[in-house]
């Protein structure tokens, strides 16, 4: 029997071949955990406050954490489709403009509780689900801008009284579109009642100057020129320089100044949803707090955290005395009876 001896040569070919071959191997497998850590070291998240200063605080959060941000943008009517019908699956935390549209997707079982101890305990318990399936962060009062050339703040009283004939062709107007304009009209509605202001609306459509505007700037921009006298809007569009242009709180003796409140949840199809509680905690820190309020003219929600600069020397105000559940409780009617009484 003759016995085949490998050459030493062709052996040690073998061997660096299968060494070679183990750690590619070792190579693709660090790739493959290195891929699946920064997955999960990033959330995504569904918003409909697209501005610069937004970007800038999920900057901060990088930063701080090294977790990275990716940002969907749309209407709040977008993204509820979206989340009403499952095209989703990928986000983990939802920012809207309006806590209404939060209790909307609560009410569709989109959301899931943050983690316990997610919120600070400087937010106040009225911005708060009781489930803690979303929490507030900013406040905006529904203001009346008014041309200080043109108008008398002695004039002003509520937002009620913009309905009455001396005030015809001077009120700049917003579209029904606008979530601002649904829900100050939903807190009348539970305020007044559903008659009372159905005819406010018809009223304060027939002295709306010139084509509505969606855009809250432009209806600040449009008394800065002239092109009507007052408009309704929310305090965070205003400019310390705008020129000829007052701020004046409504309903100061009656009812209180409207106010939105934007918000933040974690979404039940959030992957990471310790991450994205993490990230919610953040946004309703101090330093993301300042930041609003600094830069964005928004009226923080954290209670060691004070308006500063104009919100400042506004001074103190007086809101509507509803919870948030009651300012969006009239939503879908205020849409109606704005489209019924000719809003538009």
């Amino acid at each position: 029997m003759i016995k085949q001896m490998v050459p030493f040569s062709l052996l040690v070919l073998l061997l660096v071949i299968g060494l070679s071959a183990c750690g590619s191997m070792e190579d693709d497998a660090a790739e493959n955990n290195q891929e699946e850590a920064s997955q999960e070291e990033a959330i995504t998240i569904y918003t409909s406050r697209d501005n610069d200063v937004d970007k800038e605080i999920f900057s901060m959060f990088t930063e701080e954490t090294g977790v990275e941000v990716n940002v969907t943008s749309g209407s709040d009517d977008e993204l509820i489709d979206q989340l009403e019908n499952g095209n989703s699956p990928e986000a983990d935390v939802y920012l809207s403009k309006d806590t209404t549209y939060l209790q909307q997707a609560q009410a569709e079982d989109a959301l899931q509780a943050m983690e316990t101890g997610s919120i600070p305990d400087q937010t106040p318990d009225e911005v708060r689900d009781e489930q803690m399936e979303w929490v507030g962060l900013t406040k905006n009062p529904r203001v009346i801008v008014y041309h200080t050339e043109e108008v008398d703040e002695k004039a002003l009283s509520t937002y009620e009284a913009l309905g009455e004939e001396a005030w015809q062709n001077r009120v700049v107007g917003g579209t029904i579109d606008n979530v601002y304009n649904q829900s100050f009209v939903a807190s009348l509605i539970t305020i007044n009642g559903t008659e009372s202001t159905h005819a406010w609306v018809e009223d304060i459509a027939g002295n709306f100057a010139g084509e509505r505007m969606d855009s809250e700037r432009d209806k600040v921009e449009a008394v800065a020129a002239g092109d009507g006298d007052v408009a309704i809007v929310n305090s965070q569009y205003v400019q310390s320089s705008d020129d000829q242009v007052g701020v004046f709180f409504p309903n100061q003796e009656t009812s209180g100044t409207h106010v939105h409140v934007s918000g933040a949840a974690v979404l039940k199809a959030s992957s990471n949803p310790s991450t994205a509680s993490e990230f919610i905690r953040f946004l309703t820190s101090e330093q993301a707090q300042e930041k609003w309020t600094q830069e964005n003219g928004e009226y923080p929600l954290h209670s060691d955290v004070e308006p500063e600069g104009m919100l400042q020397s506004w001074g103190e105000w007086e809101e509507q005395d509803l919870t948030l559940a009651k300012r969006s409780e009239n939503h879908s009617e205020a849409i109606m009876l704005m489209e019924e009484a000719g809003w538009n």
